[in-house]
């Protein structure tokens, strides 16, 4: 076969099988098999496929992350040389192609801002920080996030961190941009201006490889590639692929159940009632509300969609509903109980009101997938048959079979895999409210199809499902919708007056992980904030003490105090291990203090400046920055690991106690920080971290 003159990439019989499930054997448990692809300049190509068909795995390798078992790809640059992917030489020429957009938006973001993270890439193209900067504000103003610059990434809702990656991409510069599901997350107005701006690259003569599972991503297309079961079976034009008709979409059968906006109230018992709710985050300044007198009711029995814009308060309300947060003014009824009445348990509304949290990833936090499942029942008393029947359905009802799944181990699941999963954990409770935070987002048709049938099916069964999406059909599929921040419709009849509990629940166990950084590296000084810190890191200090007491130093010879079996403490033991509580205790107090007045952005900017001071010693400090630049990044990452794990635990009626939930997050915690640490090196690799170029190259690249 000939190749075409204006070739990018052409892929000749490629077969990827992962290790874990190749047995050793050639071809067994093939992933991808036989590809054969070419990609020419200027086109814009739409992947498709069912979860798991291989089109992330497909992604990878041509990212040059994942190595092929056979088979070749090989790139042509603007000299028309070709060039292997995995040619170590010519890595740097294949940084500056392609930009990669990744399914996980937390796995691409690298630095501690918006702006910082923006710029990573022209920074390591070689551009001088101003011109990196005015690349990287230019990106940030192309897809609407230049008001949010300064921001820290944390701050930022799942539909601004997708935006914010789609900018990083656009400041690389690139000839061939690479996108897998970039815009699940986004809401209709900025998906429409999303594909624009793809549009436009399109119009420059870009190149797009873009995987999706939404129909109108795939029909702005001007090609369309469906890989079933690891093959591609199709090649063609979009409109013309029969996996794209409408004619067995679940949305279409459904209708639209909902009440329009200012029809007469019905008279419905209510399964949660909004009164007057305000929440906010953060403090002073930094405040920012994202509830505001919130009324609505939501009633028993049905389906209510929460839409609106990213960031608008749509995962807040469920977790207000949840009582894995508490109001700052009003209140929230869920069944007849206030969440911050102290007199009812807070297990009450975590189990009354099971929760399917947005992150999925960090959502699934036990090794194989049907354990992850059976969290819930597991702490709710269920045992032997009952447990794996429980188990069984609910895995089946969530589109992954018990047979097939339930020893997979959770990391080797697709994206829409796990989002699968992360639903089964919560239908295994039996929750009379069942709340899905953008549930559809991520799974291919016969997913979507599924999950409408098991709304029907939970509906029929007299559940209540508050879902939030940013779907048109999953909205008319519902039979009310409440729009953010706008609230164009109350479910059930007027908004009752609720009288305040006589004793108001003041935390719901999340405390240490603030929304805006938590703990002990959030900004605002106070007292109270800094005894807070202490008295939760106290319990830590007095066990290393008690440990030092009991060990006993060599060549002690100071009167002994107390001996009792093999533990004998002395005097010097004693006072060793006093003085090393009260300098913990110090060091404590200074880091609180310090973070309390200084962001970890400029904390990190002064460590930078201090090691530029190596350079008058001929000493390239790059690598030592980027290193403790890491580090730094990683400080939060951690945070916000510990708080999603605590926070799907606690959702599915976690929250037995401080020292168990301490030990239960230990484990997937350390899994999910070394995961995330490849994942962070790979982010940095693909935005051209590391890659040096050759004084042609970089001769060639000042020219342009």
């Amino acid at each position: 076969m000939e190749t075409p003159p204006n070739t990018l990439l052409r892929i000749t019989n490629m077969s990827f099988a992962y290790p874990q499930f190749s047995n050793g054997n050639e071809g067994f448990g093939d992933v991808l098999r036989s590809i054969n692809l070419t990609v020419c300049r200027g086109d814009y190509i739409a992947v498709l496929g069912a979860n798991g068909c291989g089109k992330s795995t497909l992604f990878s390798c041509i990212a040059g992350l994942c190595r092929p078992r056979a088979g070749e790809i090989t790139f042509s640059g603007n000299d028309g040389a070709p060039f292997s992917a995995f040619d170590l030489k010519n890595r740097v020429r294949l940084r500056r192609l392609a930009a990669c957009v990744l399914q996980n938006s937390d796995d691409q973001i690298v630095g501690l801002t918006v702006m910082e993270d923006v710029a990573f890439a022209p920074l390591n193209m070689g551009f001088d920080r101003e011109r990196a900067a005015k690349k990287a504000l230019a990106a940030l103003e192309t897809v609407g996030l230049a008001h949010r610059a300064a921001s820290n990434v944390n701050a930022l809702s799942g539909g601004e961190r997708q935006r914010l990656c789609f900018a990083c991409a656009l400041a690389a510069d690139a000839e061939f941009f690479m996108l897998d599901e970039a815009f699940s997350m986004l809401d209709e107005i900025n998906r429409a201006k999303a594909l624009d701006i793809l549009d436009a690259l399109i119009a420059q003569n870009k190149t797009i490889f873009h995987i999706t599972h939404s129909r109108e991503e795939a029909l702005r297309a001007r090609r369309a590639i469906l890989l079933e079961n690891g093959s591609v079976t199709y090649d063609g034009a979009p409109e013309k692929l029969d996996y794209l008709t409408p004619h067995n979409a679940p949305w279409t059968q459904a209708g639209d159940n909902s009440t329009k906006p200012g029809a007469p109230p019905l008279k419905k018992e209510n399964a949660v009632v909004f009164n007057n709710v305000c929440l906010s985050y953060g403090a002073g300044e930094k405040t920012n509300a994202i509830l505001q007198d919130l009324s609505c009711t939501i009633p028993k029995g049905e389906i209510t969609a929460l839409t609106g814009a990213s960031g608008s308060g749509k995962t807040t309300m469920l977790k207000l509903i949840n009582a894995l947060l508490l109001p700052s003014k009003g209140s929230v009824v869920v069944l007849g109980k206030d969440t911050r009445d102290k007199k009812i348990p807070v297990k009450f509304f975590r189990t009354s009101a099971g929760l399917a949290v947005q992150n999925c990833e960090s959502a699934l936090f036990e090794y194989y997938t049907s354990d992850d499942v059976s969290y819930g029942a597991r702490l709710g008393g269920a045992k032997g048959n009952d447990l794996i029947e429980g188990v069984s359905k609910a895995m089946d009802g969530a589109g992954l079979p018990f047979d097939k799944f339930a020893d997979r181990p959770c990391y080797t699941l697709s994206g829409g895999e796990k989002r699968r999963a992360a639903l089964a954990g919560v239908l295994v409770l039996k929750s009379e409210i069942v709340l899905l935070d953008e549930a559809e987002a991520g799974l291919d048709a016969a997913g979507r199809e599924k999950l409408f049938a098991m709304l029907r099916l939970l509906k029929g069964q007299g559940k209540t499902i508050i879902i939030t999406t940013h779907s048109k059909e999953t909205a008319a599929f519902a039979d009310n919708r409440i729009t953010l921040p706008d609230i164009c419709y109350t479910g059930g009849r007027a908004v009752p007056e609720i009288p305040p509990p006589k004793k108001l629940r003041r935390k719901t166990g999340l405390e240490f992980f603030k929304a805006d950084g938590g703990g002990i590296f959030s900004r605002g000084f106070s007292l109270k904030k800094i005894a807070a810190v202490f008295l939760r890191l106290f319990p830590i200090i007095l066990i290393i003490a008690l440990l030092q007491i009991i060990f006993n130093i060599p060549g002690d010879s100071s009167s002994v105090l107390f001996k009792l079996a093999f533990i004998t403490i002395t005097e010097l033991e004693l006072r060793r291990a006093l003085f090393l509580v009260l300098r913990l205790t110090g060091i404590i107090l200074c880091i609180t203090l310090f973070f309390s007045f200084v962001p970890l952005s400029l904390t990190l900017k002064a460590v930078n400046a201090a090691l530029s001071a190596l350079s008058f010693f001929h000493i390239d400090a790059s690598d030592v920055k980027l290193t403790v630049s890491i580090i730094f990044r990683f400080v939060p990452i951690l945070t916000e690991e510990a708080f999603r794990i605590l926070t799907a635990q606690m959702s599915r009626g976690g929250g037995r106690g401080r020292l168990r939930d301490g030990v239960a997050i230990i484990t997937p915690l350390l899994l999910r920080a070394l995961e995330r640490a490849e994942k962070l090196s790979q982010a940095m690799e693909l935005r051209g971290f590391g890659m040096k170029e050759s004084k042609h190259q970089k001769i060639n690249r000042e020219r342009q």
